[in-house]
């Protein structure tokens, strides 16, 4: 059977520049979330994960003393727990004092044998209840901030602190570096002072010559007073008699053209050696 997909062109997605939130805004939603899921933001804003490998976690999956996060797994749309999005998304990704503060306090007031974040009933928390949690946070704050965002604001803070785009891959789990450079190149501090160096020294016989010139036309402009005699390089005034179309042919080309017809060729008479009409030639 043919598929219908076949010869059908994706729309292009638009490169837009990513712009993370604030840690103020990422405090003010941890504080307006429900507090059995406030150490789940925490993480996401701390490691970087998705919210799928997040979901998909186990408490085993948390090294405390290690202050480590293993992601082996992740929790799939419809609840089931499925592979990680990539090969290189399965990674042990450090993270921070105050993440593992946060995720010891969930798991001293949440203590759990299964996964590491549950509803209010015990089960796995799934997407539905958490997305619900999230945007009634979200909308009682008046913010519009994705939960996807928080990844971002992770590589923003890695990246401002001197990071490579190795270990930003390797914390976020992209398959190669040419995602994290596509997707994060601008938040990289460019090498400004770099280029204008460079430059300034490649273009160093130009600004001589500019300048040798500009010393000549103020000397030749003292001397005449006018600057503009002082550079006869173009001629201002055209000699007809250079043209090869005079400005009489120019206009009967012009009335011919508008006829719609054609001048006759020129052609040199035998006897004067001049150029003729070649009508009376035949």
């Amino acid at each position: 059977a043919a598929s219908p997909c076949v010869r059908i062109t994706l729309p292009q997605m638009a490169d837009t520049e990513v712009v993370p939130p604030t840690a103020a805004q990422i405090a003010a939603l941890a504080v307006a979330v429900d507090p059995r899921y406030r150490a789940l933001v925490v993480l996401l804003a701390g490691s970087g994960l998705r919210i799928g490998e997040a979901l998909g976690l186990d408490g085993q999956d948390v090294n405390l003393p290690r202050r480590t996060v293993r992601v082996e797994r992740q929790r799939l749309q419809d609840g089931r727990i499925g592979p990680t999005k990539t090969a290189k998304s399965v990674r042990t990704v450090p993270v921070g004092h105050f993440v593992v503060d946060e995720l010891a306090a969930h798991l001293a007031q949440y203590p759990t044998d299964g996964p590491l974040f549950c509803d209010p009933l015990g089960r796995p928390l799934l997407y539905r209840p958490w997305r619900y949690a999230w945007t009634t946070a979200c909308r009682r704050l008046g913010l519009h901030v994705r939960v996807h965002d928080l990844r971002h604001f992770t590589a923003s803070v890695l990246i401002s602190g001197g990071a490579s785009v190795k270990q930003v891959q390797t914390v976020l789990g992209h398959s190669s570096a040419a995602i994290t450079l596509r997707v994060y190149s601008h938040l990289w501090p460019g090498d400004d002072d770099r280029t204008r160096d460079v430059m300034d020294a490649a273009l160093v016989p130009v600004a001589e010559a500019l300048r040798t010139v500009r010393e000549i036309s103020c000397g030749l402009s003292a001397d005449s007073g006018d600057s503009v005699s002082a550079f006869p390089l173009v001629s201002r005034t055209c000699d007809v008699s250079t043209l090869s179309w005079s400005p009489r042919r120019w206009r009967q080309s012009r009335r011919s053209s508008r006829a719609g017809r054609r001048l006759p060729r020129r052609r040199r008479c035998p006897w004067c050696h001049r150029h003729r009409r070649a009508s009376w030639l035949g």
